[in-house]
């Protein structure tokens, strides 16, 4: 499942909002990611990108 799974900067490239949006959207729980991976990186999937957009 990792290989369906975006960077924060992936899905902002794909959704045209930028990183730091999403970012705050995480803190106040609007959008929180997937998974956050040992080194911290959020990973979001698809259906989240639908969601954004």
């Amino acid at each position: 499942m990792k290989k369906d799974l975006v960077t924060v900067s992936q899905l902002a490239n794909l959704s045209g909002i930028t990183p730091r949006t999403i970012r705050y959207y995480d803190k106040i729980d609007l959008l929180k990611p997937t998974l956050i991976d040992k080194n911290g990186y959020r990973k979001y999937n698809l259906k989240q990108l639908n969601r954004l957009q």
